[in-house]
């Protein structure tokens, strides 16, 4: 960020206008309250993702250790800088402070006659956070001059802020808070935040066909300045992906407790995120300790899949195989045939919660490889240790909807492993001198670059 003290104005369309005047010395940006994460898509440029803020004990080629602060985005900046910009259409005066829009993706409120792809699950609206942050090297605290910060949507018939003027005395309350952005020289950043502040909230029968925007100006006695943007991506398209459950027992006995919230947790703090509507369209069950009785080859992957080389990869192989033998609900063609869970016409996700144990290994999205050309397949396996872990199964499906890990090397999208909230983050660090370093995070954000990957999946349609 800079630190000019007045900007040219200019108008991008709308009926947002940024008026030439003498430029206040912040920005406003939107962010997602703590407790509220994963209930509507939401992604924000994170401090760390761009400051060195964390200590990481390895160089970017991941063999070099030596400790030192890095910001966790691997690779340039730009790349992650589009994320936020592409589709903005940001002002002049917000872009020459290096200014990242936010975006919010929720569902309309609808009735099936209107849009069958609506949802009452965001009829209430979004409360948001507000963070106020002076210019970078600007020491000094704001006093009340009279300004009123001021929201206004670029399209009041369909989406609306509320309130739509907040006193700047009223951050100012708040009192003036430090954040540092550079822990190699100890760089400062001052800042004021306003906690569940603001409501954005959708026109009910109202779909977004385009991006809209809550733009923010500062106005000081009848001189606006614009300040912030809150991006509120388009709606007019939702999507769906149909799971199947099977809970596969290897002994007699033994049974499958998954969370009691899961269909739940998957549908409003998951991949709603980027509007698609996970739903459980099948719960069944695959009892290997009952095809044993007929299937010697089934009796022996009970009795010897422990004793694998590669137990993930074996139980993976084989585990479909006498599904796809033994198991109900496999995908059929248009006559009627038994088809791969792989094939291309299969639009079903099966999920395989199971008692099988892989020692420290949660989960796996088995990938669909032919030939040489990798792709994720349409099916993700539990095993036994994980089968109450929400993020563990939100995180194998996203795989499935064909997500790398956000540490995956040659992504350009690429970010230190562990110290993030993202779903396909991991849970222990990369990052730490010996390995030894765990996420405090919860995974349970989707990016915007990810909502996009997921909604092209062969699995997901749109409805």
């Amino acid at each position: 960020m800079g630190t000019n003290s007045s900007l040219g104005g200019t108008t991008w369309g709308g009926n947002q206008q940024d008026v030439k005047i003498s430029a206040p010395r912040y920005t406003v940006h939107f962010r997602p309250p703590k407790d509220m994460l994963g209930r509507y898509g939401f992604d924000y440029p994170r401090d760390n993702d761009i400051y060195p803020l964390e200590m990481i004990a390895t160089a970017n080629d991941r063999k070099t250790f030596i400790n030192d602060y890095k910001s966790l985005f691997i690779g340039h900046i730009n790349i992650l800088r589009n994320n936020y910009l592409q589709g903005a259409n940001l002002a002049a005066t917000l872009a020459q402070k290096g200014y990242l829009p936010a975006w919010l993706c929720i569902f309309p409120f609808t009735t099936s006659d209107v849009f069958k792809g609506g949802s009452s699950m965001h009829s209430e609206g979004v409360k948001l956070n507000l963070e106020l942050h002076q210019f970078l090297g600007d020491t000094n605290a704001l006093v009340d001059d009279g300004t009123i910060i001021e929201f206004v949507s670029s399209a009041p018939s369909k989406l609306t802020v509320s309130p739509s003027k907040i006193a700047l005395t009223e951050f100012i309350k708040t009192g003036q808070k430090v954040f540092i952005t550079n822990k190699k020289n100890n760089s400062k950043r001052f800042q004021y935040n306003k906690d569940k502040c603001i409501l954005i909230k959708g026109v009910k029968n109202q779909v977004l066909t385009q991006h809209e925007n809550i733009s923010v100006y500062a106005n000081k006695k009848g001189n606006k300045h614009l300040v912030g943007k809150l991006m509120v991506h388009k709606n007019d398209m939702a999507y769906q992906a149909d799971l199947v459950f099977i809970n596969v027992t290897s002994s007699k006995g033994s049974t499958i407790t998954t969370a009691n919230d899961i269909e739940w947790y998957l549908k409003f703090m998951g991949f709603n995120q980027a509007l698609i509507r996970a739903e459980k369209v099948v719960q069944t069950t695959l009892k290997l300790h009952d095809i044993a009785t007929k299937d010697q080859n089934v009796a022996l992957f009970i009795s010897s899949y422990k004793n694998q080389k590669d137990v993930v990869e074996y139980v993976s192989n084989e585990l479909i195989k006498i599904y796809q033998k033994y198991g109900d609900h496999n995908p059929t063609g248009i006559f009627g045939n038994k088809i791969s869970l792989n094939d291309d016409r299969n639009k079903r996700t099966f999920v395989f919660v199971t008692d099988l144990e892989a020692g420290k290994t949660n989960g796996v999205a088995p990938p669909d490889i032919k030939g040489q050309k990798f792709a994720w397949g349409n099916s993700v396996i539990v095993f036994k240790q994980a089968n109450k872990n929400r993020d563990t199964l939100v995180h194998e499906l996203g795989h499935s909807f064909g997500l790398p890990h956000i540490f995956q090397m040659g992504e350009s999208y690429q970010f230190y492993q562990g110290f993030s909230n993202r779903v396909m983050d991991y849970t222990w660090q990369n990052g730490k001198s010996g390995n030894a370093g765990t996420n405090p995070n919860k995974r349970i954000m989707f990016g915007r670059y990810e909502w996009y990957k997921m909604q092209n999946d062969r699995s997901v349609y749109k409805v």
